[in-house]
Order: C-alpha cells, then structure tokens, then sequence
C-alpha cells in the first residue's frame, strides 16, 4: 500500500504501512484518541468555494500536497472522512491514509468538483472470504427452500434467491404459482419473479390483482404495476392515490412515481403536509423522483409556511432533487432542532457533514434503548455513519443483529443492504445461520444483495420507499 503521508486506518480495514516512519505515526494514531487529532481539514483549492466534504465520495480526482515536504500524491479519490483524517484511493487501487494535520492543501483536478459518486467497491471483486459468504447465503436458502412445505411465503421468498444462483428448480416453483388460480398466490409468486430478474409479469394478473378486494393484494400488484412499467392500469392507480386510506394511496403513489406519471404531483404536494406518516413518506419519494423545476419551487414556496415534520419533508425533497436550499435548510435550521435534528442528521451524516456525524455519535454512545423504533434509529444512524465513511461504528450493527426481535434483525439487514458495502458480508454470516427462517432469509437477502448478481440489489431498492 502506498505511504507518502499517509498513516495506518483506525478502522482496521487498511494493512500495515510499510515505512518504518508511516508505522510510527501509526502507533501515535492507534494509541490516541481520536479527539486529539480533530483538526481542522485542510483546505481545498482549485474549484471555487469546494470543501473536502464536497468531494470526499466522488469521482473528482485531487492531487494532497503534504505540509512537511511538499510532496505531491497526484490522481488521488477521497473516500472517507473521519475526526482529524480521511482516506484516498490511488490509481492502482491502494487505499492511502491521512491525517488533516500533515496535509498542506488538497488540489482539485481540472478545476470542478464531479457529482457522481465513486463507489469503492467498483474497483475490486469479492475477495475469498466474502465469496464463502454469499456461497452460505445461497446454500441456507436452499435448505430453507427445502424444508418450508407448511409456509408457502418463506418457501417463495428462498425460491426467489435460490433462483438468483440459476437454481432451476427453485424459479419453476415460482413460475408455477405465479400461473395459479389463487390471485394472491399468483401474486406474491410473480413478486418474488420480478426480484429475481428476467421477468414481466402478465398485464391480465396485475389487472385481477388490483380488483382484488384483498388490500394486501391490490397494494403489491400496484407496486408490482410500477416497478414491471405496466401502464395499462395508470387510472386505477391514480383513483388510488387519491384514496382516503393511507396504504392505497401510499402504493398508489409510489407505483405512479415509479411509472414516471407526473400528473400524480398536486396529490403528492398536498399528500406532504398531512399527518399521516405513511402519506408523508410516499409524497416525500413521488417528488423527489419526479422532480423538476415546477416541483421545486412549490416545495420552497411551501417551507415559508411549514411547521413540524412538513418542514423536514420538504427539506428531504429539496435535498434529494440538489437544490442547494435543501442542504442549507437541513443543516442550518433543522439539524440545531431538538426534535427534528436525528432527522436531519442522517441525511447530512452521509456526506460527511461534520456536525451531523458527530450528533449521530452521541447518539449511539448512549445507552440503547429496549424500544423498537429506537432501536431502528440507531441502526439507520450507524448506516449513515458508515455511509460517510465511519467504519469504526459497524460494531454497533453486530450488536444489534444479535437482537431477540426479528423485526430489528430484519430492519438492520436492509440496512446493510442499503448500504452495499462488501466489508460488510462477514457481519451476516451469524445471523444466516439463524434458527428462524424469515431472520436467516433476511440476512441471505442482505449477503446475496451486496454481491448483487444480475443487478438484485437495485430491484429490491426499488421495493423498499
């Protein structure tokens, strides 16, 4: 691994540098506190008004001019930030340590600050042991698969990531129950289809499906409609996101949004100032993929006169469609709020933001609390937290999946899926060896997903609001 100014990672996830002066500063990193290394980061020239946090998870390629030589590491991405050091990726792959304090300046290549996100593990194939992983993801499917006969649910969903791993017998159960009579078999079967690619489902199903007067049923063939793009059915989905129940008009916003249908925005707008959560949250998703100046503007026009959560909703909007209102509104007037700055925390924490990040800290050095929401909040906070490039924290996740509640267990699973990071395929391997069918399914899921074969993680991203 390369050490021009770099030092060994706290985390642990870096090898040993191989100058003897590298592993000194090492030892003084490893056996400090990281407190005292909380300098200020150096600053950023070349792209008018950027910050490390600006490109810290970027493709922008940078050039780390260190302070006691002068010594410049060109072609450089900036991975990772932490309290008084971040992490760099070289050309060939190398990951390179530094501390803020032995960094004159950090040089931005070419004048801009790129948006696209560079995800590390693009550059590198599973590694031996995380193929043993997934290898055990698909086997434990299988025997789940095996011995479920009496649940019919569990049975499908081991079918669907078995079906993954080209089991042939596993995708036939499928296909033979999506054909069934039984509406609600039928569509729970193409479900499980859908995720595990290469599938459409026929538009006559979808159609039976949203006449069922099962919710359950009308609701997953509505998210089935968008997610397949089957737009034969747009008005019976846009009488449903007009409903007065919630779970109708939720599946009916997000199945629209899905399809692209913009004329679902005004219910949208209106949807993101109501009480009800589930109507906040389909609202907050419809306008932030559907997006446009128009949506914009009436989210601004609208935070002049919010108050509560709808303030943090619109935020979530503006932010997630890069308006720059969004981000300042999270972080100047949301994140100081007492009741709304977790929040808003979790957004800014992904990005490195340093304030955020440290709330999300104090956060987790708290003792937990036996409360399942609270519980889930610290897993999305410890999500956010390694996201932004806190490796140090995904202990927390290991304490949590040994949790007694399945729901948590499940909940922290899709965390680790939204995340998609690869150092995080040995975490799951306990918990796929759990009694529990749904919890061991769980985590196959979460394993199969990160090494995302055929693109199954970005199907069931989809199916998660």
């Amino acid at each position: 691994m390369r050490t021009s100014g770099g030092v060994e990672s706290c985390v642990g996830w870096l090898t040993a540098a191989r100058k003897p002066c590298a592993r000194l500063v090492a030892a003084v990193v490893l056996c400090c506190p990281i407190a005292a290394l909380a300098d200020q980061p150096p600053p950023v020239v070349g792209a008018e008004g950027a910050t490390l946090q600006d490109i810290v998870g970027t493709t922008t390629l940078v050039t780390v001019v260190l302070s006691t030589t002068g010594a410049q590491d060109k072609n450089l991405r900036v991975v990772e930030l932490h309290d008084g050091y971040f992490s760099a990726l070289t050309e060939d792959n190398q990951h390179v340590v530094y501390l803020f304090s032995s960094v004159k300046e950090i040089r931005v290549q070419g004048g801009e600050v790129e948006t696209k996100k560079f995800e590390i593990d693009e550059a590198r194939t599973l590694r031996p042991e995380e193929v043993k992983v997934v290898q055990r993801a698909y086997a434990r499917a299988r025997e789940i698969f095996d011995s479920s006969n009496d649940n019919q649910g569990v049975k499908m969903q081991a079918a669907g990531l078995i079906a993954l791993n080209k089991d042939a017998q596993g995708r036939k159960y499928l296909e033979e129950l999506a054909a069934a009579n039984d509406v609600a078999t039928a569509i729970q079967a193409a479900w499980h289809l859908y995720l595990a690619g290469d599938y459409t489902p026929a538009p006559e199903l979808l159609t039976k499906g949203l006449q069922s007067g099962n919710r359950k049923v009308k609701t997953k063939a509505a998210l089935l409609s968008g997610l397949a793009g089957d737009t034969s059915n747009e008005s019976v989905l846009m009488t449903m996101v007009q409903d007065r129940s919630a779970d109708l008009a939720k599946y009916g916003a997000w199945a629209l949004t899905l399809l692209g249908d913009r004329e679902c925005i005004p219910t949208l707008i209106s949807m993101i100032t109501q009480l009800d959560q589930d109507k906040g949250r389909a609202a907050i998703f419809g306008l932030s993929k559907l997006g446009g100046e128009d949506v914009i503007e009436e989210m601004k026009v609208k935070y002049k006169t919010a108050a509560g959560e709808t303030r943090l909703r619109i935020a979530e909007v503006l932010y997630a469609l890069g308006d720059p209102t969004g981000r300042d509104v999270l972080t100047k007037d949301l994140l100081p709020n007492p009741t709304l700055g977790e929040q808003a925390a979790l957004f800014l924490a992904r990005e490195g933001q340093f304030d955020a990040q440290q709330l999300l800290r104090s956060r987790l050095a708290q003792p937990a609390s036996d409360l399942i929401e609270k519980l889930k909040y610290r897993a999305d906070a410890t999500g956010a937290l390694i996201v932004g490039g806190d490796l140090g924290v995904v202990s927390e996740l290991q304490v949590l999946l040994r949790s007694d509640k399945p729901d948590l267990i499940k909940h922290v699973c899709l965390v680790i899926t939204k995340i998609g990071r690869r150092q995080l395929l040995p975490i799951t391997q306990p918990t796929i060896e759990a009694s529990k069918s749904d919890v061991a399914l769980a985590a196959c899921t979460a394993a199969i997903a990160i090494a995302n074969p055929n693109d199954f993680r970005e199907r069931l991203l989809k199916t998660e609001m």
